[in-house]
């Protein structure tokens, strides 16, 4: 609504009024506002104040104030940050009017803006009546809308409080409250179900003397006690319920405080996990069983490996020899199948066993500096009669720009080549097989090689292919199939890839042959002096000759075995068919190296060498003769003191080479 008064009426009736044209441009400010606001004439009203209050209003649209009595602006002066409250009211279209009461806290605010009571009444008793009238006007309508806003509040609170409060009641957790001496003051609908009882019968109640047994007393009252001094804790307590019932309860506490900050209590948040208990307890208990059954399996392929790997030294020992005199010719290829069977069966344990190890996590990759020269020239060696005894071609080319040393574990690449290059052969009747050795990439530390067979064979189906990594899986399932093994081998080239970052990748058609490729990153080795040594030189043999051995060997045939090879070495040895034996021998005499086996009646070669090491001093060093191959029986000969370990069967060659490399 728009007043209509001249200058004079309004500077008397309203002497801290403010009167704007419509671009806020300051036309003329109250008599007494004069004495706080200099310098106003055609100022913008925004240079000397900021509209506080409320924040909606931007400044910008004249026609946005509000002459609504509901509406009322806080005021603040840019200068000295005196506030004013203030209401605002149209005068014509083109100019409008601030009323203002300034803020001040005391007389000292007066007297800093030289003021007086006089300045904020005229002697006018009408004026005086009307200002009067004014200010309570807005008062009575700023009180009248901070009342609304706090019945607002309150509602929101009252929804605020319902809402938590049905949360509480309803939520899957058991809400308790007990005060400083665990009487119950209050429990939520949840709590009431998990235990048993109304709230009802909870309320005066003592809450550990309802639910726990005199066992646990001690431990409730330390908790007690812990809230009293303001800690917070989770725990878990097995606790009765109203029918008898045990559960077991997990607590997380906290105290609880009133609004002076005193404790006057607790609060605790209760969850029921005794059917998680029972699960853990049954999964603990699934685990030992598959634990035990891990070990039992251990346990069996040991004493497997062991009781069929030492008759096989024997068998491979012995044909080894025998081929070694002047047979005729019958008698080499009688000679030639048992060597075949029996290697044959070494490589069936061998898989079974590494299959094991991979599953026990015991394999490991030993990196050595190789040259993949030489070990492709070696599977080329192996390979070439095979294949040209099946009448097949065996293809073999490798890149010339390879390094000459290469850091990674040759002996697993070289295990994954035979059986892939193995299959391709006895899969294919006619045609050819190939190995093609390449280098895919490099940088200045490491060459990635592309390994890939190909062969004519009979190829795979797609349905074989996806499961083609199964164990024993093989396409022809038949009692009397054609082509004969384990069907071990690829799942064994798989893993061991995976242990070198890589995989295979297959391509097969049944009828039209296979392609099988890996990819493997090498470090590149500036080492070639420590690659690998693959035969013993004349030169090394010689140096070992008239070299001094003791072989400790309870089995007659295996210590015959042994002591043919270190004849052919040219060492001079002496026998002992057990731990004490040995014992007794190294009192009197000394050696340049100790042969141990491992089983022998009366004392072992593990309870040997600790006493030749810890009581004898001896230094000599000891060479393990096992048929154990898991990596922890192995490193236990290590770490009692033995340097290194020849596994039975042993390939003759091999064992010159740990001779060789052992003997002092």
């Amino acid at each position: 609504m728009e007043i209509n008064f001249s200058e004079e009426q309004i500077n008397r009736l309203f002497p801290f009024h403010l009167m704007i044209d419509k671009e806020f441009k300051v036309l003329s400010i109250g008599i007494s506002l004069t004495k706080i606001i200099k310098n106003f004439n055609k100022r913008n009203f925004f240079e000397i104040f900021t509209i506080e209050r409320p924040f909606r209003f931007n400044g910008e649209d004249f026609n946005g104030l509000s002459a609504d009595k509901a509406v009322f602006y806080i005021l603040k002066m840019k200068s000295n940050e005196s506030l004013f409250k203030a209401q605002f009211e149209f005068i014509n279209e083109d100019k409008g009017l601030f009323v203002l009461t300034p803020w001040f806290n005391s007389i000292e605010d007066l007297k800093e803006n030289n003021l007086i009571i006089s300045d904020f009444a005229n002697y006018d008793q009408t004026f005086d009546l009307l200002h009067v009238i004014k200010n309570i006007e807005i008062n009575t309508d700023e009180l009248r809308q901070l009342t609304n806003q706090l019945k607002f509040k309150n509602l929101q609170l009252g929804l605020q409080e319902e809402k938590f409060r049905n949360i509480i009641e309803n939520m899957n957790l058991g809400i308790l409250e007990v005060d400083n001496n665990d009487i119950i003051q209050y429990a939520n609908n949840t709590f009431s179900a998990i235990s048993g009882f109304s709230l009802e019968e909870l309320k005066g109640k003592n809450a550990h003397k309802l639910f726990t047994k005199k066992s646990d007393e001690k431990i409730i009252k330390e908790i007690l006690s812990e809230r009293i001094k303001g800690e917070s804790g989770n725990y878990e307590v097995t606790v009765y319920t109203k029918s008898g019932d045990e559960r077991i309860w997990f607590i997380s506490g906290a105290p609880n405080y009133n609004d002076r900050g005193e404790i006057i209590g607790s609060i605790g948040v209760h969850l029921d996990i005794t059917d998680r208990k029972k699960l853990e307890k049954a999964l603990e208990k699934a685990r030992d069983k598959a634990q035990e059954a891990s070990k039992t399996k251990e346990l069996f392929l040991a004493n497997m490996s062991h009781e069929i790997r030492t008759p096989l030294n024997i068998i491979l020992g012995m044909t080894r020899l025998i081929k070694k005199e002047n047979l005729n010719e019958r008698l080499v290829e009688y000679v030639n199948h048992s060597q075949y069977a029996a290697n044959h069966l070494l490589a069936i344990i061998n898989d079974i066993l590494d299959i094991s190890k991979i599953e026990f996590g015991e394999m490991k990759l030993q990196l050595n500096p190789f040259n993949l020269y030489s070990l492709s020239n070696a599977i080329e060696s192996i390979f070439t009669p095979n294949a040209e005894e099946k009448g097949l071609n065996f293809n073999y080319s490798i890149s010339d720009n390879i390094s000459d040393s290469l850091l990674g574990d040759d002996l697993r690449v070289r295990q994954v080549l035979i059986n892939l290059i193995g299959n391709s052969i006895k899969f294919t009747d006619k045609g050819y097989v190939s190995l093609k050795v390449s280098l895919l990439k490099e940088n200045k530390e490491t060459q990635t090689i592309s390994f890939e067979i190909k062969d004519s064979g009979i190829g795979m189906s797609e349905e074989f292919i996806n499961h083609i990594f199964d164990k024993f899986s093989q396409e022809a399932n038949k009692a009397n199939r054609k082509y004969a093994g384990t069907g071990l081998g690829m799942a064994i080239c798989r893993d061991l890839l995976a242990l070198m970052n890589s995989q295979l990748k297959i391509e097969s058609f049944r009828g039209r042959g296979t392609t099988i490729s890996f990819d493997i990153e090498f470090k590149k080795s500036i080492n070639n002096s420590s690659l690998p040594l693959t035969k013993i030189s004349n030169l090394e043999l010689n140096n070992i000759s008239s070299k001094k051995v003791l072989l400790v060997e309870d089995n007659k045939i295996n210590r015959l075995i042994a002591g043919k090879s270190l004849e052919i070495l040219g060492c001079t040895f002496e026998e002992a068919i057990n731990g004490i034996e040995a014992i007794e021998i190294l009192k009197n005499q000394s050696f340049d190296l100790i042969l141990m086996d491992i089983q022998m009646p009366d004392m072992d070669g593990v309870e040997a060498t600790k006493i030749i090491r810890q009581e004898m001093k001896i230094t000599t060093p000891i060479v393990a003769l096992t048929a154990n191959v898991f990596k922890q029986d192995l490193d236990s000969y290590i770490a009692v003191g033995m340097n290194d370990f020849i596994i039975k069967p042993f390939d003759e060659e091999n064992f010159f080479e740990k001779v060789s490399l052992n003997i002092l």
